[in-house]
């Protein structure tokens, strides 16, 4: 048995080698004594070319439609005839998901936008970070249910090829083939959803928390409440609707990482979702703050998230205490986040005469002790060499009988004796030099801080 192969190139074949091609195996398949020659002739017809092809066949040849050569399942998308008659949501739920979503992630990565620029290092270590979670099961199967569950709620993401070229006409053409404008359109369905939940996931640099077995769990429960009940999806969805309709929708839409650190500054997280928690507590601050902390605890519990009452983990109440030091109050210069966050738990367990044991309880607190927080910041900022006397002082015992005005001359106390040594408090210090030194602390210290627009 024969096989001839002609492939042919209507860019760069005549007309006439085409026709003479067939003529030639049209012939040789006609002499009786050459039978069990097979031909293969593959017209390589270009999309867009203007040449019309027009070849004469007879009875004995057969014609098919050869859309492209590259195995689909290459990177767990289906063949064409496997997408025919189904929506988009269907197609997805049937997905190889993790060859998916690994070829889809660095795309969805280039479409956020974060708060503060981030170099060459970050963005590595962020990829290599993510393709590691691409090898643990749990990370795979979770993005597989959000991303689907966001493909099924979207009406954006049509299928068919004739509504995907009315914003953008090239879209065909740049694929190639037809499949592979199918494949572009599955693609840029799982890549724009997974950018979405990657912002939601990010928000404070909270990816990272995932490296951390024992908090994979919480991270999760608390990203798909979070997600749900803040409508992120719906909301990205009804802003890019609201562009498409003012044809200022472009490819690739950007989608926004947001930071809720103090007045919008970045922070890294160490508690998972630790700012929509911190949203809850904050709605419940005008019934709750006349109350005590077992009734705020008792409200926080009908939010059934898990983490009323004592928690088992005394770290997390420390990682918590850390994300709201970054959310509520300024960084103070010069002082690693972590001593400034002990600062805080600090002043909050002389407010409460014991240790907070509950996320109510360092709530309640913090409402009572924020103020006074402000001033302490604000003073260890304005005159750094403090910081360490400051921080001997909170941890002495003896603080704990103070009351606010106590403690703040303390402090200040403190801070003018790091200016200046030889400066005394006495019963009269505020005629003495250390009295001016301290009067000209104080003048360093922001007036929306003594004096809050909320007072």
């Amino acid at each position: 048995m024969f096989v001839f192969f002609f492939y042919l190139d209507a860019l760069t074949t005549q007309a006439e080698d085409v026709e003479e091609a067939v003529s030639t195996t049209t012939s040789a398949n006609s002499q009786q004594t050459r039978r069990g020659i097979h031909v293969v002739m593959l017209l390589h017809l270009p999309r867009g070319a203007t040449n019309k092809w027009c070849a004469s066949y007879d009875l004995r040849w057969r014609l098919a439609f050869v859309d492209g050569v590259h195995a689909a399942n290459n990177i767990g998308l289906p063949p064409v005839q496997d997408m025919i008659g189904k929506s988009m949501s269907e197609v997805v739920a049937e997905l190889e998901m993790k060859k998916v979503l690994t070829a889809s992630f660095r795309s969805a990565l280039a479409m956020l936008q974060y708060p503060s620029e981030r170099n060459n290092l970050q963005v590595r270590e962020q990829i290599a970070h993510l393709l590691s979670l691409m090898d643990q099961p749990f990370f795979v199967d979770f993005l597989t249910e959000l991303v689907s569950e966001m493909i099924q709620k979207s009406k954006s993401n049509a299928l068919d090829e004739a509504s995907g070229t009315r914003d953008d006409e090239s879209a065909l053409v740049r694929s190639g083939t037809f499949q592979g404008a199918l494949h572009g359109r599955v693609i840029g369905a799982v890549s724009s959803t997974l950018a979405i939940a990657l912002s939601h996931g990010d928000r404070n640099h909270m990816l990272r928390l995932l490296a951390e077995e024992s908090l994979q769990d919480l991270w999760k429960r608390l990203f798909l409440e979070s997600f749900r009940q803040m409508q992120v999806f719906e909301t990205a969805s009804a802003k890019k609707n609201t562009r498409q309709r003012s044809g200022q929708l472009k490819m690739g839409e950007m989608v926004s990482v947001v930071s809720d650190g103090y007045q919008g500054s970045p922070f890294s997280a160490e508690f998972p979702f630790s700012f929509f928690l911190d949203r809850h507590f904050s709605s419940m601050r005008s019934l709750s703050e006349g109350t005590s902390e077992e009734a705020l605890d008792k409200q926080f519990a009908v939010l059934n998230l898990g983490l009323d009452g004592h928690l088992e983990d005394e770290t997390l109440l420390e990682r918590y205490t850390r994300d709201l030091c970054c959310m509520h109050f300024k960084a103070v210069d010069g002082m690693p986040p972590d001593i400034q966050a002990t600062l805080l738990l600090r002043l909050l367990e002389v407010h409460g005469r014991e240790r907070p044991q509950t996320l109510a309880a360092l709530h309640f607190r913090l409402w009572s002790a924020e103020q006074e927080a402000h001033i302490l910041f604000a003073l260890l900022s304005a005159v750094p060499q403090a910081h360490t006397p400051v921080v001997d002082l909170l941890q002495s015992p003896s603080i704990v009988e103070m009351n606010t005005g106590e403690r703040l001359l303390a402090v200040l106390a403190a801070v003018t004796a790091a200016l200046d040594p030889d400066a005394n408090f006495g019963d009269e210090w505020e005629n003495s030099r250390a009295g001016y030194l301290g009067v000209s602390v104080l003048s360093r210290v922001p007036i929306e801080v003594v004096y809050p627009a909320s007072a």
